[in-house]
């Protein structure tokens, strides 16, 4: 009797630890889960830059809540084998798991749309409403005026349809029959020409439509007309080469705001201005040596490399001819 009760007793305490061992895997498990999610939607949202602060904060209630939970699985599967409290708060834990799960797939999801989808400013109702707006590639055609995210499209002008107006009918032509010619005196000759006139006088021409000036081509913007002035200004001062012209150019791009269009001109504008202003500073130093500083340079039978290119380039500045630099 003792025997039986004492191995009723060892099963069922071994059954309880293996329930408690199985429920605090499972709780465990459940809120691995859950931190694994947290870590994939953090790191997504950080990487797309659309994490914001109140998803991050309801993720932390979350972890915090799943941890509180998990610890209390532990302590009652530990301390209390007969009871089941701790089975009830390991399967509170695993729903709130899985609620815990759709929340995080909602709030990528809210995250992701809303970082492609524009409010619509239009709509002044009070519910919310967006429009997606789909970026297009600027083509050679279209006017080089950048464009921005905010502004709404344009809407294209159709012509009314114009009703054709009716025909005027062309009166015809009198005709007079031999047999009714009579000699006319001139008093009756001036009034019978007088109605005959009013009649063959052709009808005014009627109004030309509107329409025809829509099949016109459309005059350049001024914008377009701008940059092409611009341009050119600055490709004549390049060709140019004067200090004058190209700081002229280049403010002329400064205020019209032309560098990002304007990008490779503008280079080859400043690396040309910096040049010139190097060798005007340099004609300004070899125009102030006097006598005998050039009668020093004349003094050198064979100086080095670097002393004769900057010999070179002195006499040169100096009206030198190349055959003189040479001999």
């Amino acid at each position: 009797m003792i025997d039986d009760k004492l191995t009723k007793a060892t099963t069922v305490v071994n059954y309880n630890r293996r329930l408690s061992i199985v429920t605090i895997f499972l709780a465990s498990m459940a809120f691995l889960l859950v931190m694994t999610s947290v870590a994939v939607f953090i790191y997504i949202t950080r990487k797309e830059k659309i994490l914001r602060k109140l998803h991050l904060v309801s993720v932390l209630i979350i972890i915090l809540v799943e941890l509180v939970i998990l610890i209390a699985v532990v302590i009652c599967c530990i301390t209390q084998s007969r009871n089941t409290l701790g089975q009830v708060l390991a399967a509170l834990l695993i729903l709130l798991s899985l609620l815990a799960l759709m929340t995080l797939i909602y709030f990528l999801l809210e995250d992701i749309i809303k970082e492609r989808v524009v409010p619509n400013p239009r709509n002044f109702s009070p519910y919310k409403s967006y429009e997606v707006q789909e970026i297009k590639s600027i083509s050679r055609h279209e006017s080089p005026i950048p464009v921005s995210a905010d502004d709404t499209a344009i809407p294209i002008f159709t012509p009314p349809i114009l009703t054709p107006l009716p025909r005027i009918p062309t009166p015809p032509a009198p005709t007079i029959s031999p047999s009714l010619e009579k000699p006319v005196t001139p008093s009756l000759e001036k009034s019978v020409k007088t109605p005959v006139e009013k009649i063959i006088t052709p009808p005014p021409p009627p109004p030309q439509p509107r329409v025809q000036n829509m099949f016109l081509f459309p005059q350049a913007s001024r914008y377009v007309v701008d940059f092409d002035k611009v341009r050119r200004d600055l490709l004549a001062a390049i060709e140019e080469r004067t200090i004058p012209a190209l700081e002229e150019a280049i403010q002329q791009v400064k205020d019209h705001n032309y560098f990002q269009q304007l990008k490779y001109e503008c280079e080859r504008a400043l690396e040309l201005l910096n040049r010139l202003m190097k060798i005007e500073h340099m004609k300004i130093r070899v125009l102030r040596l006097n006598q005998a500083t050039i009668a020093e340079l004349h003094s050198y039978s064979k100086p080095p490399d670097e002393v004769s290119t900057v010999m070179r380039a002195t006499f040169l500045l100096l009206g030198h001819s190349e055959k003189e630099i040479q001999v």
